[in-house]
């Protein structure tokens, strides 16, 4: 184990449980892949690491021993800021061309600090992950879900580690 300090973002589809109600399992797989690509491509372009995916929803580490605690959160803004323009306008226009329609995402972000977030290896014989263990792994997840349409809620920390102005 390792205490070391992490940026945990965690994105999904706004309603997907309800969409099973209007299209079919193909159409829903084209949907849930198109979303999970655009967010996957976004985050590694931004330096993200994709920890997981879990339905429809992405699970997202950024930072390093090589990267400030300041540059890992602003790269976690720019990218889910990104992701989200991009659901939103471009990818809604094509998902639109196709017949699909009211498909948003709603993101949480949070920023567990070194002493408050554990590494470990979670998991037994060949079923392993390394990941945290951490209030803020799990504040980013209680984010997501206040989040709006198309809407990003950070925690606190976020705010103070990229060093942004309290209004933004």
């Amino acid at each position: 184990t390792e205490n070391h300090y992490i940026v945990n973002v965690f994105m999904d589809m706004k309603g997907s449980t309800q969409l099973n109600d209007v299209y079919d399992n193909a159409t829903l797989l084209y949907i849930t892949n198109t979303v999970q690509r655009a967010a996957i491509h976004v985050c590694l372009w931004s330096g993200g690491h994709i920890q997981r995916l879990m339905g429809d929803a992405v699970f997202v580490y950024f930072g390093g021993k090589t990267v400030s605690k300041s540059e890992a959160t602003r790269q976690a803004l720019m990218a889910t800021s990104m992701f989200t323009y991009f659901i939103k306008n471009d990818i809604a226009e094509i998902f639109e061309e196709d017949g699909v329609e009211n498909i948003s995402t709603r993101t949480g972000i949070d920023f567990g600090d070194d002493k408050d977030t554990l590494w470990g290896t979670f998991g037994t014989g060949n079923i392993i992950e390394l990941t945290t263990q951490s209030k803020h792994t799990s504040i980013a997840c209680h984010c997501q879900s206040n989040a709006p349409k198309n809407g990003i809620v950070v925690g606190d920390n976020v705010i103070e580690q990229a060093g942004l102005d309290p209004t933004f």
